[in-house]
């Protein structure tokens, strides 16, 4: 066999190797796709079971309102604000408590799976750890400051629980933005000119935003 020959045998055992290397990246991709799939499915399954409540309808909570309800949950957004029950339920929320009448809180004690607090400054949790049923859980994701004692038995008496979340990974982000992109979630944004800073953050202060304000940096200038 010439050199010129055996070069080609080379080249040509490279090419199949590699060939069988892609169809192997392939079959991988597709087992990890579906194991993807199975895992949603199962965590909607899952979901689907629960009442989650959402507390705060701002940037976080309207985010927090349209994924619970994507994924299957039947969902109830808990705010202060009475005026705010209509753009509740129509980011997906099926029921909405105004948190500062005591009758519609009491009604609703110990009647959910899990708590969404967004609320974005410190407050008193007490009244939101009430509504959980037995073995419930609150994640706060809002309030990044010290907030007001927790009575303990609250907590031992029907073995709920409370803890936080940050932002998660990459793959942890990569799969919510799949999330997002399959079943059409994005936020409501309003968006501002640079000159429009000052009067946007006087608004954020009086609650009058729906839900993010987002700066055209092509304002700037």
């Amino acid at each position: 066999m010439s050199e010129y020959e055996e070069a080609f045998v080379v080249l040509r055992r490279m090419e199949q190797n590699q060939l069988k290397s892609i169809e192997m990246q392939a079959e991988q991709l597709a087992l990890v796709k579906a194991q993807m799939e199975r895992t949603e499915v199962r965590v909607q399954e899952s979901i689907a079971l629960q009442k989650v409540a959402v507390a705060g309808l701002g940037g976080l909570g309207h985010m927090g309102v349209k994924f619970a309800a994507a994924l299957g949950a039947h969902v109830t957004m808990i705010t202060t604000s009475p005026e705010k029950a209509a753009d509740a339920r129509a980011l997906g929320a099926h029921d909405v408590i105004i948190s500062s009448d005591g009758e519609q809180m009491a009604a609703a004690r110990s009647r959910f799976d899990f708590i969404l607090d967004t609320i974005p400054v410190a407050h008193d949790v007490q009244p939101y750890l009430m509504l959980l049923r037995r073995a419930g859980r609150m994640v706060i994701v809002g309030a990044i400051e010290p907030l007001p004692s927790i009575h303990g038995g609250l907590l031992i008496s029907n073995n709920r629980a409370i803890g936080g979340s940050g932002v998660g990974g990459v793959p942890e982000t990569q799969e919510m933005l799949d999330f997002c992109a399959k079943h059409d979630l994005y936020p409501e944004v309003e968006t501002i000119r640079m000159d429009q800073v000052n009067e946007a953050f006087e608004r954020l202060l009086k609650n009058d935003v729906r839900y993010r304000f987002v700066i055209d940096m092509a304002t700037m200038g």
